[in-house]
């Protein structure tokens, strides 16, 4: 009896230390949630979630640089807008969500009437 009571009191403590370290380990912060979807050919629904109200932009360029939209979010939690691809060439464009701590990308590719999308792994 003894000795379940001394491996109960050390398995208590155990378990204290462990809490007391998750308890004070920094909170993961959250990453943008970041939904596209192709709405018809010419059209690209854009939605993001978690901004945590910090500046976030919403870029979209071609594989050269050049730029064709850009947004930026303040002090908003979601945000989402409907783009209207139908006046750009076909090809491949980068649709880019980038904040202070986090970028996101998408390629987006646009063949006569379908839109193609593919994210960017980083």
């Amino acid at each position: 009896m003894k000795r379940l009571s001394s491996f109960l009191v050390a398995a208590s403590l155990v378990f204290s230390v462990t809490a007391l370290q998750a308890f004070n380990s920094p909170i993961p912060k959250t990453s943008i949630l970041f939904k596209t979807e192709s709405v018809s050919a010419s059209t690209l629904d854009v939605r993001l979630a978690n901004l945590q109200q910090s500046k976030t932009s919403l870029v979209l360029v071609d594989m050269a640089g050049r730029e064709y939209f850009r947004e930026v979010v303040t002090k908003h939690n979601g945000f989402a807008k409907t783009l209207n691809l139908e006046e750009l060439s076909d090809g491949l464009y980068k649709l880019v969500v980038k904040n202070s701590s986090e970028e996101l990308s998408l390629v987006v590719k646009k063949d006569g009437p379908s839109i193609l999308l593919s994210k960017v792994h980083q």
